[in-house]
């Protein structure tokens, strides 16, 4: 399920290029006014395999039309709106997450995100697509994917462009790992692809540096993903987010040709 959530009083304020983070801040203290046992159950705990832990939900970044928004900062580390109203899409495949959400937007007026505070217009829950057994999604936000390296303590991110094959194997991995822990059925019939026509096109220009916080700079692909296997995994997935770090917004995606 996808929510969507009109914002207000955004013009001429600055947020951080990059403000996952501020917004997987804003969205756990939306959770934890709502329903304070299970926020504290999902930031402490979540979905659990081993040491492992999913939170099964997903988010885009602040959304306004291309011309209504600049960077600005020496380095275009800042976005400033200029315009009053933004946009924001939050979905997961877990209800009592959205109801909590839904609950905070009709309780309350305002949010705070970062050093600004946006007025809440609405939020409402938009329509699932309907899906078969072969769909073709885009990134809205970064796809991120990670590995460990012998020798290295960081992960090593790897960028759809260089190891294409390795990106599918490790999204599809990825992808069968979380339908796995949410509803413990093994061996799911699910096969993620990037698009290999548009990886000619447009090469290294579909790899992004995200700057998630001072000391966090992680690495994605912005690339149209092909999903085969079962509808009802794909509609999973297309809650919940491909690739890792979808708790921090990374690896949302919507129906290729849809525009947000």
């Amino acid at each position: 399920m996808r929510i969507k959530v009109i914002l207000k009083e955004a013009k001429n304020k600055a947020f951080k290029r990059d403000h996952y983070h501020q917004l997987a801040g804003m969205i756990y203290n939306m959770i934890r006014k709502s329903n304070p046992e299970f926020s504290s159950w999902l930031h402490e705990k979540g979905f659990m395999d081993g040491n492992k832990k999913f939170k099964f939900f997903c988010f885009s970044r602040l959304i306004a039309p291309r011309n209504h928004y600049e960077y600005i900062g020496e380095n275009k580390e800042l976005i400033l709106f200029k315009t009053d109203q933004v946009s924001l899409y939050i979905s997961s495949p877990v209800e009592e997450f959205l109801t909590n959400l839904i609950e905070f937007f009709l309780a309350e007026d305002y949010v705070k995100l970062g050093d600004h505070t946006l007025k809440v217009d609405s939020a409402r829950a938009l329509t699932t697509p309907d899906f078969g057994d072969k769909t073709v999604f885009k990134a809205i936000t970064p796809i991120v994917l990670s590995k460990r390296v012998e020798g290295y303590n960081t992960p090593f991110y790897i960028r759809a462009y260089q190891s294409p094959d390795e990106f599918d194997e490790y999204l599809t991995k990825n992808a069968k790992e979380k339908w796995k822990i949410f509803t413990g059925q093994e061996n799911a019939d699910i096969s993620l692809q990037v698009d290999r026509t548009y990886l000619e096109k447009k090469g290294k220009r579909t790899s992004c540096k995200i700057n998630l916080s001072p000391n966090q700079t992680i690495i994605g692909s912005v690339v149209p993903v092909i999903a085969i296997g079962d509808s009802e995994i794909i509609r999973f997935l297309y809650d919940v987010g491909i690739g890792q770090k979808n708790s921090l917004g990374m690896g949302m995606v919507e129906l290729a040709g849809y525009k947000y």
